[in-house]
């Protein structure tokens, strides 16, 4: 799957926490739960590292697991998420990363989705991009925008 740049006209830490605290949300139902499993802070480079656990309903399967990992420095947050349910059927690793500019933050989004092949990896592909399509619209509405202004 391609890589997508988004160009996102808030300053860098207002959309840190945004990201932070989309979910879970009403409007997207479908994700259970998220706990976090781990939080560290180091003092030396100055960076937050968080590891968190979503529990998500996804198609037909109930409580189906992703593992995120998360970096934040000063200037850069890298998240990248993969499923720990079905891995031996199914890979899906997502990788964001969230770039500070003078008058923007600039996010990256990629993913690997491997397995099964034919149709039901097509609407996997599909029910991705729809989740980022949601993912981007649910970080718009946690910065008060109700409307996505994206470059």
């Amino acid at each position: 799957m391609n890589s997508t740049n988004h160009k996102i006209f808030f300053p860098f830490p207002k959309v840190i926490i945004a990201c932070l605290s989309k979910y879970p949300d009403i409007s997207q139902p479908e994700i259970l739960s998220v706990d976090y499993i781990n939080r560290e802070y180091n003092k030396e480079n100055n960076t937050i590292s968080i590891e968190r656990l979503f529990t998500i309903n996804w198609f037909w399967f109930k409580n189906v697991y992703f593992i995120e990992n998360i970096f934040i420095n000063k200037s850069e947050m890298t998240m990248s998420n993969t499923n720990i349910t079905f891995k031996n059927k199914i890979f899906i690793q997502e990788n964001n990363n969230y770039n500070k500019h003078d008058n923007y933050t600039l996010l990256t989004q990629n993913a690997v989705i491997k397995g099964f092949g034919g149709f039901f990896s097509k609407k996997i592909e599909e029910s991705y991009l729809d989740g980022t399509k949601n993912g981007m619209h649910l970080l718009y509405k946690k910065l008060g925008i109700n409307q996505i202004l994206i470059d």
